[in-house]
């Protein structure tokens, strides 16, 4: 109810807590490998993808380019429903690509 006051860390998804920002295609892969990683050990789920923000099912997101123009999911841990997401403009890219815990 006040997570706001609850502040502890999560054993499960603590090494996801840092943001991290991927600068090329290489970078990306990684990260898209990683998160996939995380997703089939359980330590977050994909949220449903909302529509109005240009989101897909992330199974649909693939490893290696060719990407879509705009990569967006939500995520979220298993254990403590700490939100999580990955963005990447493919198409003119961003200084903001990355996994960026919310």
């Amino acid at each position: 109810m006040f997570s706001i006051f609850n502040k502890k860390d999560c054993g499960n998804c603590s090494s996801l807590k840092a943001q991290k920002l991927v600068k090329n295609p290489r970078e990306l892969t990684a990260l898209i490998s990683s998160i996939k990683l995380a997703v089939d050990n359980g330590v977050v789920v994909p949220l449903a993808p909302d529509a109005k923000r240009y989101e897909q099912n992330f199974n649909l997101v693939l490893t290696e380019p060719p990407w879509s123009d705009l990569i967006l999911n939500r995520f979220k841990c298993t254990e403590c429903g700490a939100q999580f997401e990955l963005f990447a403009n493919t198409y003119q890219g961003s200084n903001k690509n990355g996994w960026h815990p919310k």
